[in-house]
């Protein structure tokens, strides 16, 4: 018979990520950009052992918390090259006009039953 391990509560449940979704902590980041204007930018100097991807990643992350994004500009070999700019906003979803029906693309069978119809 199974026994009962752990005793988990609400708060355990509301704690959890999922899976792929570690907590990843910005305050490094979030300081890079902390009193940096919009339009204005800087130059991080990678450590031995960082990888670019993930800093880019991180601090336009970081960015993103603040409604604004990274515009990466070229930059020397161990060195990040960044401007913080007005994030765009998102794609606004279109909304069919009055009296439009949702007939997907028409495709065989839909044909069929018009001829059938017909």
């Amino acid at each position: 018979m199974p026994q009962l391990v752990r005793h988990l509560a609400v708060a355990d449940f509301a704690n959890r990520r999922g899976r792929g979704q570690p907590h990843i902590d910005l305050t490094v980041y979030r300081e890079f950009l902390d009193g940096l204007p919009i339009g204005d930018g800087g130059v991080l100097e990678l450590e031995e052992g960082e990888n670019q991807r993930v800093v880019k990643r991180r601090l336009s992350m970081a960015a993103g918390e603040r409604a604004a994004a990274i515009k990466w500009r070229t930059a020397a070999r161990g060195q990040l090259r960044f401007q913080l700019i007005e994030r765009k906003p998102g794609p606004v979803a279109a909304s069919p006009p009055p009296g439009a029906t949702n007939r997907g693309r028409g495709g065989r069978s839909h044909r069929q039953a018009e001829r059938a119809a017909s």
